[in-house]
């Protein structure tokens, strides 16, 4: 990623807290990886659907 990086922070209570902390423990991920991840699947599917709509 080129330039300057910008930091997302999110506030989430403790159990959730802990149940994403087990779950990327498990599966050795981080939680920048399944965010982004997820947001580019978001981003291309509303792309496509755009596409569609014209």
């Amino acid at each position: 990623m080129e330039g300057k990086l910008k930091s997302i922070t999110i506030k989430v209570d403790e159990e959730t807290h802990r149940k994403y902390k087990v779950y990327l423990a498990e599966t050795g991920l981080t939680f920048k990886d399944i965010f982004n991840g997820e947001m580019e699947r978001r981003i291309a599917e509303a792309k496509k659907q755009k596409k569609e709509e014209k």
